[in-house]
C-alpha cells in the first residue's frame, strides 16, 4: 500500500522564517481544508486585513494535511477497510487516522516552527495522541470546533444514519448545503470549493457513515479531560456560537469553567465565534488571531 500519511498542499507568505502548518481535517473536508486555509490568509493578507500581512512578510506558511482514512480510490479503501458498510463496526478509522498523524508529525521539516489546525472529528479523535512526556508536540494546536463525543449535536448524529440508507442519500445533498451557506459567503474560491465538495465529493458514503459512528467513540469534554491541554505548547480553542454540529453553548460553558484552572492559564486559551462551524474560515481576521494568541 502506498504512503497515504499526509501531502502539501499549499503556500502562503514570503517571509525568512518557515512555519510548518499541519492540517488534520474533519469527516467531510479532505485535504481542501488546508487549502482553504491557505487561501483566507492569502486573502486576508491581500485585503489587509488585521495582521495578516505582518504574518505573511515575517513567515513562509507551508501547509500540509493529514490524509483522513477514506479519501483514497476505491481498492486502496477496501484494503484498509474490508467490507463496505460494515465498516461501521470496526474501530480501523481512528485507529488508522491517528497513525497517520504520528507518521505526518515524524515528518516535519527541520528548523520550522510547528503548528496543528485539528477540526471538528480530527480535532476530538486526533488531538490527544501526545502524552507528558513527549517532546515532539507543536508549539501551536489550534482546536477548531473539536467534535467531542458528547458534545456532537443529536442531529448531526442523526444526519450520520441517513448516510447509511443507500435510498435516502440524495436527502443529504439537499441539507447539507445550507450547512455550508457561511462557507459560500466568504466569496473566497478555495473555501467555496471545499462547501462544494461536500458531503459527496471527498468521501464514500459508507465511510462517511462509519467516520460519524467513530465519532462517538471521541474523548468526552468531561470536566477534568487533561487532552486539551497536552495537544500543544500552547493552544487556542476557537468555537463557534451557533455551530450547526457541535452544541457551541454546551462546548463554551465547559471552555469558561476550566479557564480558571492553572493548567489552561498557563497553556491554552479560548477564542469564542459568534459563527457556525468553520470558525477559521467564515470570517476575516479569525484565523490571523488564533495563530497570534498561540504565539506567532
Amino acid at each position: 500500500m502506498p504512503d497515504l500519511s499526509w501531502v502539501e498542499v499549499a503556500h502562503c507568505g514570503d517571509g525568512d522564517e518557515l512555519v510548518d502548518v499541519l492540517v488534520v481535517p474533519g469527516i467531510f473536508e479532505s485535504i481542501q481544508l488546508a487549502r482553504a486555509y491557505a487561501a483566507r490568509l492569502r486573502v486576508d493578507t491581500e485585503s489587509g486585513v488585521g495582521c495578516a500581512a505582518e504574518l505573511c512578510s515575517r513567515y513562509s506558511f507551508v501547509f500540509r494535511s493529514v490524509i483522513p482514512p477514506g479519501y483514497e480510490d476505491h481498492a486502496i479503501v477496501q484494503e484498509l477497510l474490508p467490507g463496505g458498510a460494515k465498516l461501521a463496526r470496526t474501530e480501523v478509522l481512528n485507529e488508522t487516522y491517528r497513525a497517520r498523524l504520528r507518521v505526518a508529525e515524524a515528518e516535519r521539516p527541520t528548523g520550522a516552527r510547528t503548528v496543528n489546525i485539528h477540526h471538528s472529528w480530527g480535532g476530538g479523535m486526533a488531538a490527544p495522541t501526545w502524552t507528558e512526556e513527549d517532546r515532539r508536540r507543536p508549539e501551536l494546536t489550534i482546536l477548531s470546533a473539536p467534535a467531542w463525543s458528547d458534545c456532537v449535536k443529536a442531529s448531526a448524529r442523526f444526519g450520520a444514519e441517513v448516510l447509511a440508507i443507500p435510498v435516502l442519500r440524495s436527502l443529504s445533498t439537499l441539507v447539507v448545503p445550507l450547512s455550508l451557506l457561511p462557507l459560500y459567503r466568504t466569496k473566497i474560491d478555495e473555501i467555496r470549493d471545499l462547501a462544494r465538495g461536500m458531503p459527496a465529493g471527498f468521501s464514500s458514503y459508507d465511510v462517511a457513515h462509519a467516520s460519524y459512528r467513530q465519532v462517538r467513540k471521541n474523548p468526552a469534554l468531561y470536566d477534568d479531560n487533561p487532552l486539551i491541554e497536552l495537544s500543544g505548547e500552547q493552544v487556542v480553542l476557537c468555537q463557534g456560537r451557533k455551530d450547526s454540529a457541535v452544541n457551541g453553548p454546551k462546548a463554551l460553558e465547559k471552555y469558561r469553567r476550566r479557564t480558571a484552572s492553572v493548567k489552561w492559564k498557563e497553556r491554552v486559551t479560548l477564542l469564542e465565534f459568534p459563527g457556525d462551524h468553520w470558525p477559521l474560515l467564515e470570517s476575516a481576521e479569525t484565523l490571523c488571531d488564533a495563530l497570534r494568541l498561540g504565539g506567532l
